[in-house]
């Protein structure tokens, strides 16, 4: 599952079990975290990070960073979204009173393991290929779909956009958009420095897309922060 925004659909079967023993929240973060070693670019962290000492060294320490910074300033942050995905999100920012102490290490880890569970670097590139595109879309439509259906669940509707709060919509989409400005350089630059081959192309794709998660998190924490000061001062 190479596309990096697909490797959380490998932790939602696991949700199940998330009210003592697991934490969900924690299960994404360890699901994708690992291809946060691209970002930023070239400190040579891809591989290890990619490994099972990797899970240990890079995911474990980073995804537990992750976690206290989402506790911290998610629930601001999630507030200022537009409806109705703010409703869906908020509760992931509440943590359950009864879950076990060992219940966020023990999610990252498994998180972390999951994200190269369909690994296949010893076939040829075309049976690679292959599976990438099966196991990226394949994710990202089950990904859909559950959200989806968590919209449905909570408002009773499956309708992803409220006309009532437009300016809101306009605003984080512009958001959305400005990791953009670091990302286009980055994908320019390995399409550069190879031939334009497929396999040149999906791995720039990778690249610049965990290029675009890490930049869009430093833009989320600083605006989660100031919401978070901003709201202190209201109080």
């Amino acid at each position: 599952m190479a596309f990096p925004l697909a490797h959380p659909a490998a932790v939602l079967p696991l949700r199940r079990f998330c009210s003592k023993h697991l934490n969900f929240t924690a299960l994404l973060i360890g699901a994708i975290v690992p291809d946060l070693s691209y970002f930023p670019n070239g400190i040579g962290l891809g591989h290890f990070a990619h490994t099972l000492r990797g899970c240990f060294g890079f995911s474990l320490p980073v995804g537990w960073l992750a976690m206290l910074i989402f506790y911290g300033v998610g629930e601001p942050l999630l507030r200022g979204l537009p409806a109705p995905h703010r409703d869906v999100l908020l509760p992931a920012c509440r943590r359950n009173p009864g879950e076990r102490w060992y219940a966020v290490p023990i999610s990252l880890l498994i998180g972390a393991l999951t994200h190269d569970m369909f690994r296949v670097e010893g076939y040829r590139f075309r049976m690679y290929r292959l599976l990438w595109h099966l196991t990226s879309w394949t994710g990202l439509a089950l990904l859909v779909w559950v959200y989806i259906s968590a919209v449905k669940r909570s408002t009773g509707s499956a309708k992803l956009y409220s006309a009532r709060e437009k300016r809101s919509y306009l605003k984080w989409g512009a958001i959305l958009m400005l990791p953009l400005a670091g990302v286009l350089p980055v994908g320019l630059y390995n399409l550069a420095k190879g031939s334009w081959t497929l396999r040149v192309l999906v791995h720039s794709v990778h690249d610049s897309l965990a290029v675009y998660l890490g930049v869009l998190v430093v833009i989320l924490v600083c605006i989660g922060i100031r919401m978070r000061f901003k709201q202190r001062d209201q109080d």
